[in-house]
């Protein structure tokens, strides 16, 4: 199974010397772990099944997420998508697990030094698919989307002929 090719590749690791290269080795093991789990508990048909993985792709973001902010200390990653990628990931775990840590996400997501549409978009649209129910969260989103495209430059469409 991918997800534990990941993990053992995570977990082999763990032997080596602790440098950036092998963080960020580690950082990725652990996301792909994570998104493999969570795709497949996008498609269990058993709710039980579906809490289980959703579970433990939590755990796995939760150690990337350690294993990021030593990152962080190592360098600039200013341009590294990672940050952006574990706070969906984490609020499409809470939102389908009912989680009420979920607000505590969302306020991350709306501290995120460099915010843009297709992150309000992927939360608007997270917070309002099954199981999840969150209008409230969806509406915020897009609000804070629509500002965001307000204030982009207006498009030239004289280009495009």
């Amino acid at each position: 199974m991918m997800s534990d090719a990941c993990l053992l590749s995570y977990k082999l690791s763990l032997f080596c010397t602790c440098d950036r290269l092998i963080l960020v080795a580690q950082k990725s093991c652990l996301l792909m772990a994570a998104a493999v789990d969570m795709d497949r508990a996008r498609e269990a048909t058993d709710h039980s099944e579906q809490v289980e993985l959703l579970t433990k792709s939590l755990n796995h973001i939760q150690l990337c997420q350690e294993i990021w902010r030593v990152l962080q200390s190592t360098g600039d990653f200013s341009q590294d998508p990672t940050e952006v990628l574990l706070l969906l990931y984490e609020f499409e775990i809470r939102a389908k697990l009912n989680d009420p840590r979920l607000e505590t996400v969302v306020e991350a997501v709306w501290e995120l030094p460099m915010l843009n549409l297709k992150t309000l978009e992927t939360i608007a649209h997270l917070s309002m698919e099954a199981p999840a129910y969150y209008p409230t969260i969806c509406k915020r989103a897009l609000q804070g989307a629509l500002s965001l495209h307000k204030k982009q430059d207006p498009m030239d469409i004289t280009r495009f002929r």
